[in-house]
């Protein structure tokens, strides 16, 4: 019998201690990279700074074929958001991701991701549109081929907008360098 790598996966990862994995919310083709991703230091966010994100591929870059996921982890500080699907006439930033690969990498397929929640007021009415929360995680295949050098650098460039109920800061975009 054949196991298919993500399967694998969620077989191993309670035995090394990732066993919290349904309190992220996270789908299931996501919570074995984000459980591996939560054992990665990550600089916590704060009010002050309230977003922090790390990338990274799984498994490690090698020379030759290969099929890896790139994941992005975003955590926000408690009360703070930012957004996902928003009404095209809205002043508010739908949080986008895009992969800056090298030669003998592609893309392959859409981005996967945690699912968002309608931003709601303290009365329960909706306000911009779908938002994120707390912990999330995008995962994206990346394929290589004999082109691809193992040390040549992947990275994803990050734009978002964070809010909380008092602080609507200015939108954003970060590079982050996959590790």
């Amino acid at each position: 019998m054949k196991f298919h790598p993500i399967w694998t996966l969620l077989l191993v990862l309670p035995l090394l201690g990732c066993d919290n994995i349904a309190s992220l919310q996270l789908n299931a083709l996501n919570d074995p990279i984000a459980c591996h991703m939560l054992k990665e230091e990550m600089k916590p966010p704060t009010n002050r700074q309230p977003v922090s994100v790390i990338a990274r591929l799984f498994p490690k870059r090698s020379k030759g074929l290969s099929n890896s996921t790139l994941a992005v982890r975003i955590e926000l500080a408690e009360g703070w958001h930012i957004y996902g699907d928003v009404p095209a006439d809205s002043k508010y930033r739908p949080t986008k991701i895009r992969l800056n690969l090298p030669t003998g990498a592609k893309a392959n397929g859409d981005w996967t991701r945690t699912e968002s929640a309608v931003t709601q007021d303290a009365n329960g009415l909706e306000l911009y549109g779908e938002s994120y929360k707390g912990n999330i995680v995008f995962s994206h295949r990346v394929d290589t081929d004999y082109d691809f050098d193992p040390n040549s650098e992947i990275s994803v460039t990050i734009s978002y907008q964070a809010c909380n109920d008092e602080d609507f800061l200015p939108p954003r975009e970060e590079k982050i360098i996959v590790e």
